[in-house]
């Protein structure tokens, strides 16, 4: 009797069921911008039409007009690389142009296309960071360096591992909490309590302005084929605080958007009229020295 009364309860519930629908909030398509300057290289940038949530991939744009400003004067006509990528089953148009760019200078990436908004977007190219030593202790796995920062502050540099000829970052930890992490991955990677584990960290010069910041790192080759000595490198990339914010938020977005419990999070964007973003990086490598 007990358990036909269950049953009876469950099938009830069943009956009761009502389909709630929910009225998403949307807006106008605009123009979105992803662009980055990479010091003494090039400038490059993705364009896409904004959608509303839940409605599928972004449409990527093949004719709009980019220009790149530097002090507000036009210096140059960003052109789609012909090697163009294909994502999602969609073709990705890569906007590209080379320039010398001046470090200290503004520049302005101003994005045209016909039936929306312009939108555009300033940063200024950051200074190479001093990168004093680099070592790989083989025995221990460790790697020590050090990173000689530039009075004032306002510096943010991030860590990379990567080998020679590979363009993917190796896995490494630590335990120095203000080494800043956000790709999430310590939540499911065992590192035997060596610290918080990434294949990038970001270093703000807050407690270091001016002076030699040392640091250690736990090297964990978790993708296979890095063994170090002359096949493992140290990438330490001085970033804007444009590219620093929107990497730091695309990071947490992309490590908890599966999670049903996590708080909506705003890309960050500097692009006035649209949305994006538009910053500089300017980079350092430096072979890793065998211990």
């Amino acid at each position: 009797m007990k358990n036909l009364i269950l049953i009876l309860a469950a099938f009830s519930l069943l009956a009761c069921e009502k389909t709630i629908e929910f009225d998403l909030p949307t807006e106008d398509p605009q123009l979105a911008v992803t662009s980055k300057i990479v010091a003494s290289d090039s400038i490059h940038a993705i364009v896409s039409i904004s959608s509303p949530a839940l409605s599928g991939n972004p449409k990527i744009a093949n004719d709009a007009t980019v220009l790149l400003m530097e002090n507000g004067q036009t210096v140059a006509t960003l052109t789609i690389n012909p090697n163009s990528s294909v994502i999602g089953g969609q073709n990705v148009y890569l906007y590209t142009a080379q320039y010398p760019f001046v470090l200290g200078k503004t520049y302005t990436l101003k994005v045209s296309k016909t039936n929306y908004e312009t939108v555009e977007g300033s940063c200024i190219v950051p200074r190479a960071p001093i990168v004093e030593t680099a070592e790989y202790f083989a025995a221990t796995k460790k790697i020590k360096g050090s990173i000689v920062d530039r009075p004032g502050k306002g510096h943010i540099y991030k860590i990379e591992v990567q080998m020679k000829n590979d363009f993917y970052g190796r896995g490494f930890s630590s335990t120095d909490l203000t080494m800043e992490f956000y790709e999430g991955f310590s939540e499911f990677i065992e590192v035997d309590n060596e610290g918080t584990y990434g294949t990038r960290a970001f270093l703000r010069d807050e407690l270091f302005d001016g002076k030699t910041r040392n640091f250690e790192l736990n090297y964990h080759d978790f993708n296979g084929g890095g063994t170090g000595g002359d096949s493992l490198f140290l990438k330490i990339t001085a970033v804007s605080l444009d590219q620093y914010e929107f990497e730091k938020t695309v990071d947490l977005g992309a490590f908890s958007g599966e999670n049903p419990f996590s708080e909506p999070l705003s890309i960050y964007s500097n692009m006035s009229n649209g949305k994006g973003n538009f910053g500089a990086v300017n980079s350092v490598f430096k072979g890793l020295e065998k211990k």
